[in-house]
């Protein structure tokens, strides 16, 4: 596979199997071609998978197929065309699968479980315990701030529904408050929110354990799972941990990140 959109077949056809299907007499008749399936979904060649067949020379030992279909599952087959479409198959691929061209639209809620300890180190390293008055907040904007962190980095449903809506009224305030403080007196309000969120994605087997932070995660029937992370400015492990169902084999990969706002 090149890209997204461009497969590399290559092939090997010892000489007895060109004379046993008379390859070095292919012409007009019989021609060499690649037999492209898409057979995602599942789909098998009599599934209502779709195909188109790419010409190739008798002699040729690896093809460029242009697929342009990203995100897709696909099996090529080599063997001889007539011109009526009847195709006989000599070789078969393996199925490969097309990577997406575009940002993953996964957008499920899946939130890392971040326990107190946990997030009064993060709370502590983004400075929220040490902000000198001098930098002229208020008491009333640092309680957003710490109201704000608690809210986006320990998952909603760790906190019961009267901490939720202390944290969003805090914030809301907070907000309003520091709007006030820089808006010239008798302009209208303006403001400029912007914030990011990390995107923790990966596979295994479906039965495999596995574990971010020491917390367990729950896989999809795939085996695949996405944990999304609002942090604030600073550096983090993100440690990932798989272990095999029985147990025997592991593998762990930690990501480190940083944010930085500016």
């Amino acid at each position: 596979m090149r890209d997204p959109e461009w497969l590399f077949a290559y092939w090997e056809i010892s000489d007895q199997d060109r004379l046993r299907h008379n390859l070095n007499q292919a012409g007009p008749d019989r021609r060499m071609a690649l037999r492209v399936w898409d057979v995602s979904a599942g789909n098998g060649h009599g599934n209502g998978a779709s195909h188109y067949d790419i010409v190739v020379t008798e002699f040729a030992e690896s093809w460029y197929l242009h697929v342009a279909a990203p995100n897709r599952q696909w099996r090529v087959e080599l063997g001889l065309l007539a011109p009526n479409g009847e195709f006989i198959a000599i070789a078969s691929s393996n199925t490969v699968a097309t990577p997406r061209s575009s940002v993953s639209d996964a957008v499920d809620e899946a939130w890392m479980r971040v326990d107190e300890e946990r997030f009064e180190q993060v709370f502590r390293l983004s400075g929220g315990e040490t902000r000198p008055s001098s930098a002229g907040a208020s008491e009333e904007i640092e309680a957003g701030m710490g109201a704000r962190l608690k809210r986006r980095i320990l998952p909603q449903y760790l906190l019961g529904a009267s901490e939720q809506l202390a944290a969003a009224s805090e914030m809301r305030a907070s907000e309003e408050a520091m709007r006030k403080r820089e808006a010239p007196e008798g302009a209208a309000p303006f403001h400029l929110r912007v914030d990011c969120e990390l995107v923790l994605y990966g596979a295994t087997e479906a039965d495999a354990r596995v574990t971010v932070c020491g917390q367990p995660v729950a896989l999809r029937p795939d085996g695949s799972f996405t944990l999304r992370f609002a942090l604030p400015d600073g550096e983090f492990e993100l440690p990932v941990k798989a272990v095999k169902s029985s147990g025997d084999q592991q593998r762990e990969i930690t990501p480190e990140v940083k944010r930085q706002t500016k």
